[in-house]
């Protein structure tokens, strides 16, 4: 009997995705691929890894430390796009994107549930432009380069275990200047990913330009290898000359290209651009983010509740749904699979047929999610109510605003050193301590002292019995009824919705652990502990400690039997001293809900209504 109990959830249903088999979602992450190695070279050759050579294969042995997989891609656009990157980045796990040509500006909201968007727009025009997304369990802080309007430059700077990994995301139109010497580049730990525009016989092409002559001199001087091979398919396709050829490089420090895999990928969202994926075996521990269960409690069946929890029944175990695409379907999973067998047939066999075929299908791909994008969005605000759910409207405009990402860990920046896990944390109880301390002056200290110990001189009256009398079924009843639900618990992880639907037998249980602290004094140490959660504040930059404020979980059992004491307070304190009894109160009527304005409003109001002189007097007279 015991475990059928067990393996049952008491109806409270798993609130997991349940979309199509064939839709793109997460993957199970498999061991660190094979990585390459870097081979000898001469100082005037331009160096590359030799294809084909592995290098050492750690294991991961159900370990944290995963490889960093990174995805470049040119969007030519990634606004209309988003719907096809997010699954892919779904697909294949990808921890960073670097992206190129987003079309973005000031006015256009972009942001991937899961990713931090580290953008940088083009100033003038609305081509161009860079963004780097970085998953939420990733700490890195965001830095960009000035090149007085040529090259578009911005990176990211990652705390590893015993070092820092920059990554550079770079663009540059063809008629416009590479500006490599603004990119800083360190003896180890540097990646740099990007569009360069410039041909060259070492990344595939025929013949080499200025531009290529530039970047191999560049790549020379700092001392970098290159991730791209001649024999490795090519990324870029021409619909005008119907060509192919790479314009996407990748260049790295010796340590970081030697565990370093390159793979050229499927064509994404119709772009002539196809993304590559590339794999960093750094054996990088990962801080595994922990998501809070979230209780669905619509579907739960609170008698089966009730009567398990009188036999000690034990807690329900659920997830929450991630990358959940609302509008995706078996349909659009299967234009974009024909999108990208066109690619591929018009890549092998250019054609004008094949080109027409290509852009039919892709045109019709993006009228088709389009329009399942709209469907979904009309569904989605139809069923809002503003009168009732406005939480819900709240966390929908945050989420379109990109600020939905609270679970994401915190990096903070102090004098160019990146601080995370436990240095940002000490970070921000230093910057609080600043904010919340009081300072008391020694003098004052020594008066409170002194306060104390002549009050603990006086003879104490005897103490009422209803202050010391225990607590009973009906005061604990009644706390439960005015508990809020949907509150947050603290660290024993027991919810408000857990104690209002407890049994009989439990509530006994729960009762008499509260008389015995009651009566001794004694409190468990979990009451005296709470979860301090930094919240940032609108339009405050992320990598500063003055930029969060803090507020504190606390145990749900706590506040019970808080909220059963301070009801008797009141109920006390009414009784003695609000009903004219003792004489150093005045007889004020004292109601639920009021507070010591409700006098002065009380006064502020006569004058004003009252129409006989001695209607007004007596009232006066009696709240003096």
């Amino acid at each position: 009997m015991v475990d059928k109990y067990v393996n049952t959830r008491c109806g409270a249903l798993l609130m997991e995705s349940r979309q199509e088999s064939c839709v793109p979602g997460p993957m199970p992450r498999r061991g660190p691929p094979n990585a390459t190695g870097g081979t000898p070279f001469f100082s005037c050759e331009v160096r590359r890894r030799d294809k084909g050579q592995i290098t050492t294969v750690h294991s991961n042995n159900g370990s944290n430390e995963l490889p960093l997989k990174i995805l470049q891609w040119n969007a030519e656009g990634v606004a209309k796009k988003k719907d096809a990157l997010r699954n892919r980045l779904y697909e294949h796990k990808i921890d960073i994107a670097c992206i190129q040509e987003t079309h973005l500006t000031d006015k256009i909201r972009f942001s991937i549930r899961g990713y931090h968007c580290k953008r940088m727009d083009r100033a003038e025009g609305t081509k161009g432009g860079v963004i780097i997304l970085v998953q939420n369990d990733i700490q890195a802080v965001e830095f960009t380069k000035d090149t007085n309007g040529n090259a578009e430059i911005n990176g990211i700077r990652i705390a590893l275990k015993n070092r820092e990994l920059l990554v550079y995301n770079f663009y540059c139109p063809a008629n416009k200047q590479l500006s490599l010497d603004a990119i800083d580049i360190p003896d180890a730990g540097c990646l740099i990913l990007g569009d360069f525009n410039s041909h060259s016989q070492s990344w595939g092409y025929d013949e080499i330009d200025h531009r290529g002559e530039e970047v191999e001199n560049w790549q020379i001087d700092q001392n970098l290898q290159l991730l791209n091979d001649p024999e490795d398919q090519d990324t870029f396709y021409s619909r005008r000359w119907k060509t192919t050829s790479t314009l996407d490089l990748g260049f790295a420090t010796d340590d970081i290209a030697k565990c370093t895999t390159r793979t050229v990928q499927d064509q994404l969202a119709g772009s002539d651009h196809r993304p590559i994926m590339l794999t960093v075996d750094l054996n990088m521990k990962r801080s595994l983010t922990y998501v809070p269960p979230r209780w669905n409690y619509k579907k739960a069946n609170w008698s089966k509740f009730a009567s398990r929890s009188d036999i000690l029944t034990t807690r329900i175990n659920i997830n929450t749904r991630r990358n959940y695409i609302p509008y995706w379907s078996a349909e659009l999973q299967i234009l974009h699979e024909e999108v990208t067998e066109a690619r591929d047939n018009v890549e092998k066999e250019p054609s004008v047929d094949n080109n027409i075929r290509l852009k039919a299908k892709t045109a019709r791909f993006r009228r088709e999610s389009n329009t399942a994008v709209r469907n979904s969005w009309h569904k989605k605000t139809t069923q809002l109510n503003l009168e009732k759910d406005g939480q819900k409207l709240w966390r929908l405009v945050r989420s379109l605003n990109g600020e939905s990402n609270r679970l994401s860990p915190i990096a903070m920046e102090e004098e160019n050193r990146v601080l995370t896990k436990r240095q940002a944390a000490n970070h921000l109880v230093k910057q609080f301590s600043q904010v919340s301390d009081i300072t008391v002056c020694n003098q004052r200290r020594h008066e409170v002292h002194q306060e104390i110990r002549e009050k603990k001189k006086v003879t104490q009256q005897p103490t009422d019995e209803i202050m010391t009398c225990p607590f009973v079924m009906k005061e604990l009843e009644g706390a439960l009824k005015v508990m809020q639900n949907g509150r947050s618990p603290g660290p024993d992880n027991i919810t408000n919705e857990m104690l209002a639907h407890l049994g009989f037998q439990a509530k006994r249980k729960i009762l008499g652990f509260f008389n015995t602290s009651w009566k001794t004094g004694l409190v468990p140490s979990n009451w005296k502990k709470a979860i301090l959660i930094p919240i940032l504040k609108v339009g405050k930059p992320k990598n500063k400690g003055n930029s969060y404020r803090p507020i504190s979980l606390t145990s749900c059992m706590c506040k019970l039997i808080e909220r059963m004491i301070n009801k008797r307070l009141v109920w006390y304190l009414e009784k003695q001293y609000f009903n004219g009894r003792a004489s150093r109160f005045p007889p004020i009527p004292v109601h639920r809900g009021s507070s010591c304005l409700h006098c002065p409003d009380h006064r502020r109001w006569i004058p004003e209504t009252a129409t006989y002189r001695h209607c007004l007097g007596r009232y006066g007279k009696s709240l003096r």
